[in-house]
């Protein structure tokens, strides 16, 4: 666990009391000191060296950690770390599928190529054809980042199985890696949900919704940017003062809430 404390300073005195005020966290005000147990500077009782250590600051370069961004701010890589011990093991079994999945990619892969054989230059001249080459694109990068993710939770099993928890292990390249695989997925989905609406294009309804959105395309075009506009307004302003508005998804739904007439200031 590793925790970023805040420097305290003495508040004006007025009337009489003083009181000790901290403010938000940010790099310029992130406490650097190392303290004793207690966040003291002195201690009388002897403690174990896991819980002195853990009043001990840190540096990114320590832990090997990088900066996080949350909700309401960024967050440094240092810290006071405290490591959770422990002495039992749960085995894991990692199943890897990657052979079966190249061998799809491959196929899509060999038809694609007789598809440009055989259109040359037309071939890039169709929307469709980007939609496979992003399946086909997102497919392989991701094979990749999984098999990267793969080796990461093997070395950290390794290094935990070798210590039984007794060392600092950094879980958040292992969890940035885990974010990228999940984003080239969903791109994955999205072009492969597109892709299905091209094989309901015998569909009428369907059709006359895809020629509605073509001839309001310069008007949907104008909307999107006034409300991304709106979108990066609202965020900037109350990212850190309301939860509503603590990522870019849910100030979106903020406001289509609010353009709906259905959003609830109490």
């Amino acid at each position: 666990m590793r925790q970023l404390r805040v420097k305290s300073t003495l508040c004006q005195v007025q009337n009489g009391i003083t009181s000790t005020c901290q403010h938000d966290y940010n790099f310029h005000n992130e406490n650097k000191y190392s303290y004793k147990p207690g966040w003291k500077n002195s201690i009388i009782k002897n403690y174990s060296s896991s819980i002195t250590q853990s009043f001990q600051y840190s540096t990114n370069e320590d832990l090997n950690k990088y900066i996080y961004v949350g909700e309401h701010g960024r967050y440094s890589g240092n810290g006071y770390v405290y490591e959770f011990r422990s002495r039992s093991v749960d085995p894991q079994t990692f199943t890897s599928i990657i052979q079966l999945i190249c061998i799809i990619i491959l196929y899509f892969i060999w038809i694609e190529i007789r598809s440009v054989l055989k259109l040359k230059w037309k071939y890039f001249q169709q929307f469709w054809s980007y939609i496979e080459i992003g399946i086909i694109y997102c497919s392989w990068i991701s094979i990749g980042i999984y098999i990267r993710r793969y080796n990461k939770c093997k070395r950290i099993g390794k290094l935990f199985n070798k210590t039984n928890g007794y060392v600092y292990i950094n879980f958040q390249l292992t969890s940035y890696i885990n974010d990228i695989l999940i984003l080239l997925l969903s791109f994955s989905c999205f072009f492969g949900t597109i892709k299905l609406l091209k094989l309901c294009r015998f569909n009428q309804r369907l059709c006359l919704f895809i020629q509605t959105l073509q001839y309001a395309g310069k008007e949907l075009l104008s909307l999107s940017i006034v409300f991304i506009s709106f979108l990066s307004l609202f965020y900037l302003l109350f990212i850190s003062e309301l939860d509503s508005c603590s990522s870019l998804f849910k100030t979106a739904q903020i406001l289509f809430e609010i353009i709906l007439m259905q959003y609830d200031a109490h």
